[in-house]
């Protein structure tokens, strides 16, 4: 074939490998070479991960698990010897391929990483995982590499750290850290050990490969120990291992969120958790396998080898493997070394890692993260004014905030007093649970059990839960409902159903908790909002000073522009509802000698009253300072009065003026003041007057 500008292509066939070779041949070049990023991939490289490609499928003898690792351990072993080729021949003019001329398979054009988590637009993202694309993975940190680094920025001589082989996406420093700090997090992980020599260098020793730098100790240099076999072999008991472990880190393919990942061992008897928290960017696939090598380490490391050797004999050092002589097929790794007349070792099995069995997928996170918030509305944001929870934390940490977005995507929080100068308070991982009532909710008392009423409510997204008694008393399944005029009630569930698609029925209620009683006394109407109160309502952010001024709060989309597009602004005045006091409770009158009238209460604390210990509940106050009012017999009130104990005397003349005779019942209101925040919510009853020899109980 002769093309117009007189070049000549020439087609040669597999079968006849010699009409390739000769003197008019110098040289080639590779159009192609790649391999897939999974277990074994070298071993076909030209395997690819589509299942509809003729070649799809998995490598000769591979485990199907997705290995970055091999995929960068191929190319550079390929690079290195054409590169090396020509460095010999003293240019690429004599090396058989032109390593200047070498092209990688394969580049995408699609932006990482809507591609490949937006599966939705693209349907062979989850062929990324395995396959030969390298978006998203040439930018990654070799582990090796990132080791290198970390000794690199703090002026230290690099130790031998080819056997670290595994890839992440980054490591994550947040502070100023010593290398030490730096490390610890990486060698727990992974698996390998940072020894300090002595003389001020550390030293990485890799010790979950196939162990190659045996030292063979020969039996007959064991000495006695006392109370002790020369060579003692123990198990610990298989409760002290975890049956679970879980690892926390950022996921690349879930814009940086902390991901979790956890491995699970389920023939373990105990139900211990040991929990990790890895400052690297890297998938859900790879921490996964993390987590399986940490729980397979943990109970490796109940196997314990313990022999003692001569002090003339060559110290071992943490990390070391060796193997008692007759036995080298069973080397050990060294974890302990004591000096004493002699040298104590402790040992376990050395470990070597199998290939990973998890099989690689994109996160159901994932799938929409990286592209939620292009598609996403903007947030609809509702302040929640709540009173204080715990008792223990600053009133302005009891405003809260809940979001909803769809699809649901990360926001950031912002505030301020005008309509710009907007300062970032807080962020949501997500949209909290909110929804609206789908019938109404009529008024409830305060502190009971409610076992008849049956609230149907509608979440936007999201379900419920039912929870234990137990859960249920200690203040789980809180809801604030919007009422009438903004005020919210805090009310609990114990059950849930969903008794129609986005149809919950929430049953075995507690009304106006968190000293809410007061909302308590208003219905609330169907398509009232509501918003759970959990981790995914974070405190807003209110300093103490913005308490009860207005303010102007813009939650948008993380990343986006701060436009009207992507954030949505909610004015509240806030921040005064924890700091009023609690409504008193038990109000009574009694009679007393000569005509008067004792009107008596049990105030309520907002800080510190859960505790049973004591004689009476904190005042929570400055002061102690009541206002009271009473009705007389034809429905006029009285002026307020302020009182400083939990009682208030009605007098003889007061008794006549306002009532024809002895009262049967006295209406009065009582309400505690507080000198920031003024009287709380006012506790109302007409009570039944006791006769003059009832003690007040």
């Amino acid at each position: 074939m002769i093309w117009p500008n007189g070049v000549v292509a020439q087609v040669f066939s597999a079968h006849d490998p010699e009409s390739l070779r000769g003197p008019q041949f110098a040289a080639a070049w590779c159009d192609e070479l790649g391999c897939g990023a999974v277990h074994a991939g070298a071993t076909e490289p030209n395997r690819f991960a589509d299942p509809k490609s003729v070649d799809g499928g998995r490598p000769l003898f591979s485990s199907g698990a997705r290995a970055d690792n091999e995929q960068r351990a191929f190319l550079e072993v390929h690079l290195k010897h054409w590169q090396d080729m020509a460095s010999e021949s003293g240019g690429s003019a004599g090396v058989p391929v032109d390593p200047d001329r070498v092209y990688l398979w394969a580049w995408d054009a699609r932006p990482w990483p809507a591609f490949p988590v937006a599966t939705d637009t693209w349907s062979d993202g989850v062929n990324w995982l395995t396959g030969h694309w390298l978006n998203g993975r040439l930018g990654a940190a070799p582990l090796r590499d990132l080791v290198a680094a970390v000794f690199d920025d703090h002026d230290m001589t690099r130790p031998e750290i080819d056997g670290l082989r595994t890839v992440v996406q980054g490591l994550v420093v947040d502070q100023v850290a010593s290398i030490r700090d730096v490390l610890e997090p990486l060698a727990l992980t992974f698996g390998f050990d940072v020894i300090d020599t002595g003389d001020g260098d550390l030293e990485t020793v890799r010790i979950t490969d196939t162990p190659t730098d045996i030292t063979v100790v020969d039996r007959s240099m064991l000495v006695e120990t006392p109370r002790r076999p020369v060579l003692h072999r123990s198990v610990a008991a298989s409760g002290q291992a975890p049956s679970e472990v879980i690892l926390r880190h950022r996921d690349g393919l879930d814009e940086y969120r902390t991901a979790t990942s956890r491995a699970r061992d389920a023939s373990a008897v105990s139900r211990r958790q040991a929990e990790f928290t890895l400052p690297c960017n890297m998938d859900a696939a790879l921490g996964e396998e993390l987590a399986d090598r940490i729980l397979a380490r943990s109970r490796n490391a109940r196997h314990e080898v313990r022999f003692a050797l001569p002090l003339t004999a060559k110290v071992a050092k943490p990390g070391d493997i060796v193997a008692l002589s007759g036995s080298e097929d069973e080397p050990l790794k060294v974890v302990r070394v004591e000096l004493t007349d002699r040298v104590d070792l402790a040992l376990v099995p050395a470990q070597t890692d199998p290939p990973s069995r998890r099989q690689p997928r994109l996160g159901a996170s994932a799938v929409t993260a990286a592209i939620a918030s292009e598609g996403s509305g903007r947030p609809l944001p509702m302040i929640l004014d709540l009173p204080l929870l715990s008792g223990s934390e600053p009133e302005e940490q009891a405003v809260r905030i809940a979001a909803r977005v769809h699809p649901d995507a990360v926001m950031s929080v912002f505030a301020s007093p005008d309509s710009d100068g907007f300062a970032f308070r807080t962020q949501l991982a997500g949209s909290s649970l909110m929804g609206v009532l789908a019938s109404d909710l009529p008024v409830g008392r305060e502190g009971v059990i409610d076992h008849g009423t049956r609230l149907l409510v509608r979440p936007f997204a999201g379900e419920f839960a039912s929870i234990s008694d137990t859960l249920f008393l200690a203040g789980r399944n809180l809801l604030a409902v919007e009422k009438e005029g903004g005020a919210l009630e805090l009310v609990q569930f114990r059950d849930a159903e969903e008794v129609a698609p986005g149809l919950w029925q929430l049953t075995t209620l507690l009304r106006g908790q968190g000293g809410t009683g007061d909302a308590a006394a208003i219905s609330a109407v169907a398509n009232a909002r509501f918003a759970m109160v959990d981790e995914r309502t974070p405190t807003a952010g209110m300093l103490a000073s913005e308490a009860g001024t207005p303010m102007n709060w813009r939650v948008g989309l993380t990343g986006k522009p701060f436009t009207d597009r992507y954030a949505a602004t909610v004015t509240a005045i806030a921040g005064r509802r924890a700091r009023l006091p609690l409504s008193p409770v038990h109000l009574s009158a009694r009679g007393l000698a000569g005509g008067a009238f004792e009107l008596s209460w049990i105030r309520r604390t907002r800080r510190g009253g859960d505790s049973w210990d004591g004689i009476e509940v904190p005042l929570g106050e400055e002061s102690e300072a009541y206002q009271v009012i009473w009705w007389a017999q034809d429905g006029t009130p009285s002026d307020p009065v302020t009182v400083s104990v939990p009682q208030f005397v009605l007098s003889a003349p007061q008794v006549a003026a306002a009532f024809s005779g002895a009262p049967a019942t006295i209406t009065f209101e009582v309400a505690q003041l507080s000198l920031a925040a003024g009287p709380g919510p006012a506790a109302r009853k007409a009570a039944p007057v006791r006769p003059t020899s009832s003690s007040n109980t």
